[in-house]
């Protein structure tokens, strides 16, 4: 159900395959699309979550996890753009890894919605 993803300082708002370099952008200047590098003040640890109910939301992920206890940064459940309906997986994300580790040993397997 989880695997760990490290996201390199990637605010948690931000939906990891969404960049320039997944629309088909180039790198230029070791950049896509040759923007500067951002300023990072953080660092964001994320975990993998997969076999989400279709009725599963952001909400639902950030209220069955932080109800057990873990410090999220963010949330972020998958959705087709056209269909409009949930890919079965998301993102929690951490601001430390000591917290996303944790949430692993912890949670791992751990049904939500039923699934």
């Amino acid at each position: 159900m989880f695997a760990t993803v490290p996201m390199g300082g990637m605010p948690a708002v931000m939906n990891m395959g969404m960049g320039p370099m997944s629309m088909g952008g180039q790198l230029q200047n070791g950049m896509p699309g040759g923007a500067p590098p951002a300023k990072r003040d953080f660092l964001v640890h994320s975990l993998y979550i997969g076999n989400l109910s279709s009725k599963t939301f952001d909400l639902d992920l950030y209220k069955f996890f932080k109800s057990h206890g873990y410090a999220i940064a963010g949330v972020k459940v998958m959705f087709n753009k056209e269909s409009r309906q949930s890919r079965g997986y998301g993102y929690l994300n951490f601001y430390a890894v000591e917290e996303a580790e944790r949430c692993l040993e912890g949670m791992n397997n751990a049904v939500i919605d039923g699934k």
